[in-house]
This record gives structure tokens, sequence and C-alpha cells, in this order.
């Protein structure tokens, strides 16, 4: 005899492992940042075509990229305007009859 398990038990644990999965992600995404605020590059010095000095110093254009991506990750930026418009930058024209599929192409049509 097969044993049933409740129709929703599949589907919890569905979603509790994609939680699990953007929970791993997100940390991923950290460590990973956190390295590159940490950068380092070799900066090589010349006179006369001869290279002269080596130092290791950091990578500053790295750096401020990978600050830029952390505050994205951790939701610290400010949020970004956009504005839809219709036809010629007016506003977006809407009938009684409009259903919800022609609502979705002419807010495409206009991006």
């Amino acid at each position: 005899m097969k044993s049933s398990k409740p129709k929703g038990v599949p589907k919890k644990k569905v979603g509790i492992n994609r939680k699990i999965d953007k929970i791993k992600e997100f940390w991923r995404a950290y460590d990973k940042l956190r390295e590159l605020m940490e950068a380092q590059k070799i900066q090589y010095f010349s006179n006369l075509g001869a290279v002269t000095d080596a130092r290791q110093v950091a990578a500053l254009d790295i750096q401020v990229k990978a600050v830029v991506e952390f505050k994205k990750l951790l939701g610290l930026d400010e949020p970004e305007k956009r504005e839809i418009t219709g036809k010629d930058g007016g506003p977006i024209q809407l009938d009684q009859q409009m259903n919800q599929e022609a609502l979705k192409n002419a807010i495409k049509s206009t991006t």
C-alpha cells in the first residue's frame, strides 16, 4: 500500500529549497564582493623605457565597482526612477475594454 503525502508538502519543500538556494547565492556573492573590495594590482614604474620599480597597490577601480555592487546586494542603493509613457512621450491611452494582455503590449511598446 502506498503512503500518501499531503498535497502541500512537496510544494513547501520546493519553496524552502529555493529560499535556501537564494540564501546560499547571497552569501557566495557577499564573499566574492568582500574579496573584490580588497583587490590589489601590481603597478610598474619606468624611466627611459626600463622598469625601475614594481609595487603592489590597491586596485581602486575594482574596489569601487565592488562597493557599488555590494550596496545593491544589501539594498542600500537609492531606488531607480522609471517612467512609462505612451506614444511620443504622452500618457498611456486606456480604454474601458482594454484587457490585461493589451495593457502589457502597450507597456512593452513604450520601452
